[in-house]
């Protein structure tokens, strides 16, 4: 059985692998263990690097396991260490910005108003505020908020709130207008051009497949809809 010690810090480092045996040792010791990734959240919060090189990893595993854990506390170290400007860092995305918006669901409070201030917040790492955008679809299909009060921003983003400069922003933005099923933004969607996006052609691509999947109707269960996996 691995010490707490030694889960800490076989977690606080990229060795080439998943430290599996350090997480599921982790989460057994849940009640031990939540103190010290909050501290390592905390701390990583309060001294923040320049660098994804010199950024540590317990942070990243430690929103991970106290979102699973559903433990109330992490909601504003989470929040803080997901909205640093893009020169600064608390722990290394590079590795999982896909796992981002499962974990700002998962901490969701009931108040959007952080995961928009993300969103519209330009200095934020572009990478971060299209995860909270997603995290917004996740939150829809889980049934915790409703799909009209998201499409009703999304439609605020496209005409008005977000800058218009390339990013992966409209790149998500138009992806998650279109899971959604946002009929009224279909137009918006095929009014992207290459100035608006990422660089990499995404969101052309995106919106030349599916901006006439976004003009169909809503299907009236979401077991009818085409459904990612987000947990």
């Amino acid at each position: 059985m691995l010490e707490i010690d030694s889960i800490l810090k076989e977690l606080d480092q990229n060795h080439g692998y998943f430290p599996r045996e350090a997480i599921e040792e982790a989460i057994r010791r849940r009640e031990e263990i939540t103190p010290h990734l909050m501290r390592a959240l905390q701390e990583a919060v309060e001294r923040p690097v320049d660098s994804e090189e010199e950024a540590p990893f317990l942070p990243l595993y430690a929103m991970f396991m106290l979102a699973q854990f559903r433990d109330d506390a992490p909601i504003l170290p989470s929040w803080r260490c997901a909205s640093f400007p893009q020169e600064s860092r608390c722990t290394n995305w590079r590795h999982d910005h896909g796992g981002l918006p499962r974990i700002i669901a998962s901490v969701f409070d009931g108040d959007t108003k952080p995961i928009k201030s993300v969103i519209e917040d330009s200095s934020i790492d572009e990478y971060v505020r299209g995860s909270a955008i997603r995290s917004l679809s996740i939150l829809v299909h889980e049934g915790v908020i409703e799909r009209e009060e998201v499409i009703a921003y999304f439609t605020e983003l496209f005409r008005s709130r977000l800058e218009r400069e390339p990013s992966h922003v409209w790149d998500e933005l138009a992806s998650e207008a279109v899971d959604l099923y946002a009929k009224t933004l279909a137009d918006d969607i095929r009014g992207l051009t290459k100035k608006d996006c990422s660089g990499r052609d995404t969101c052309n691509r995106r919106k030349s497949s599916r901006s006439s999947h976004a003009g169909r109707s809503y299907p009236g269960s979401l077991k009818e809809a085409p459904q990612r996996t987000y947990r």
